[in-house]
């Protein structure tokens, strides 16, 4: 997924992000998670803006922030 990532592919970017949110592998970490939703939402990824949306709404990994949430 890391590799697919960085040849800016959106599917990668979100679930490198689901892997990071929910600890797939690793400690889990929303604070890592943020930026491959971000990547992946700059593409349009419906799931990928839903995370984010949830990040932004309850301040999980990000400050909260509900005008982002719902954007």
């Amino acid at each position: 997924f890391q590799e697919a990532d960085h040849l800016d592919q959106a599917d990668a970017a979100f679930y490198l992000g689901y892997m990071f949110e929910l600890g797939i592998g690793r400690s889990s970490s929303p604070e890592t998670a943020a930026p491959f939703y971000e990547r992946a939402s700059q593409y349009e990824h419906p799931l990928a803006l839903n995370a984010l949306g949830d990040l932004y709404l309850n301040g999980r990994g990000v400050a909260q922030d509900h005008a982002k949430a719902f954007d």
